[in-house]
């Protein structure tokens, strides 16, 4: 998958209320809009220490791949809320990360393979909590977390994500409201909320140092504050989404941030942004309600894609979700899975134009897919989906049964 984008600065609940969220309490706020979080880890190039080498990798097809339905991934005592999930197939290396949910010695970053439903906490991130996760492609590739807060700074991993260390962070994540990141080849672009008064900034660590990462006076006109999501794509195009804003492209990784797409994108508020690993021109984004007017009914739904690198963009699907916080591609891109926040999982056989709505029982808090084939196996025997939903992390082969028809199970509803 190419880098993903999720800020989590509050909620969509039950209810249909906006809760806000720091990044350990949660306050109520009038609204029908939500969903976001804090903070980000993620797979991605760049430090200045080489990465350490990749443990070998254990023969034969995974054993999750030999089972049929949802099976139940184990993150700790009970049903950890999921804001953040990453997997790697060549590395056989997957994390999932969420919020504290008793004390500060809670673990808030949880580290398996693609052969076990049971996975480790890494301590060095405690009592750290993560909320969104990207991965990233090219050798050297470490894993990033960012913390937020009073504390915030940046952490790096070199190990396959089994230690964390403190980096060098740049003064902009102390205090900040939420963290997302993205990687590539490139390096790793932070895009930083940061509390009234402060203006929210976009930093690129490369070369073992952070420095900003384009002009966002335009981006900022309109007084905006709040940055959805960053992704970078393999082609030195970096991408980024402001509340409200729409989508907005910097080429070469320098120069002025500006608007791609038509007047009614740029009336959106970009929630998820996904790019083809195939190629960077094809992008599929996901349309959510906008955090500085929670009360507005009438803001853009559903999923567009462009093929062309954002020149031109095709209608909008799924145009009655009320968001759509996760997209998911399969190993060819032909297949392409969406999540409809409060409307549960949903599939396109066709490339995105034309969706169903999955069978099976609702699932309408699903904040993370990722679809990987694991090590010693092909998409047609074992094409694993995980689903980080806020009642834990569950996962299934999609090449078992004739339909691939998908169940995600019954999770809590409070969270």
């Amino acid at each position: 998958m190419s880098g993903r984008l999720t800020a989590v600065v509050g909620r969509w609940e039950p209810s249909g209320r906006w809760a806000r969220s720091s990044w350990r309490a949660t306050f109520p706020r009038r609204s029908r809009a939500g969903l976001v979080g804090v903070l980000v880890l993620m797979l991605a190039v760049g430090g200045t220490r080489p990465a350490a080498a990749a443990p070998a990798r254990q023969p034969g097809p995974s054993p999750l791949c030999e089972a049929s339905g949802w099976q139940t991934v184990v993150t700790g005592s009970g049903a950890v809320p999921i804001w953040a999930l990453a997997v790697d197939a060549e590395r056989d290396v997957a994390l999932a990360g969420g919020p504290q949910v008793a004390d500060d010695t809670d673990y808030t970053l949880y580290r398996g393979t693609l052969r076990s439903l049971t996975w480790q906490p890494v301590a060095d991130t405690r009592p750290m909590p993560v909320s969104s996760v990207a991965m990233a492609v090219g050798p050297g590739r470490r894993i990033w977390a960012a913390g937020v807060g009073a504390n915030g700074t940046a952490y790096s991993s070199i190990d396959e994500g089994r230690s964390f260390d403190v980096v060098d962070a740049d003064p902009a994540f102390e205090g900040a409201l939420s963290v997302v990141m993205a990687g590539s080849v490139d390096g790793v672009a932070a895009a930083i909320t940061r509390a009234v008064p402060q203006l929210p900034v976009v930093l690129r660590w490369y070369g073992g140092a952070w420095t900003p990462l384009g002009d966002l006076s335009e981006v900022l006109k309109a007084g905006n504050r709040l940055l959805w999501a960053v992704a970078m794509g393999s082609d030195a195009r970096a991408w980024l989404a402001p509340d409200r804003r729409g989508l907005w492209s910097l080429d070469g990784l320098a120069g002025t941030w500006f608007p791609v797409g038509d007047t009614s994108l740029a009336e959106s508020t970009v929630t998820e942004i996904t790019i083809d690993p195939r190629n960077p021109q094809h992008l599929f984004i996901g349309l959510g309600p906008s955090y500085t007017y929670p009360d507005d009914d009438l803001y853009p739904r559903g999923l567009r894609q462009s093929v062309d690198g954002g020149q031109t963009w095709l209608p909008a699907t799924l145009t009655g979700a009320p968001a759509v916080p996760a997209i998911a591609l399969n190993h060819d891109g032909s297949v392409v899975y969406a999540t409809a926040w409060g409307d549960g999982l949903w599939r396109s056989t066709d490339g995105g134009f034309d969706f169903v709505h999955l069978p099976g029982p609702p699932s309408p808090f699903v904040r993370q897919l990722e679809l990987v084939v694991p090590p010693g196996s092909t998409p047609a025997s074992c094409e694993l989906l995980y689903a980080g939903t806020s009642g834990g992390l569950y996962v299934r082969n999609l090449a078992r049964g004739g339909d691939h028809s998908v169940y995600l199970p019954a999770i809590a509803r409070d969270w």
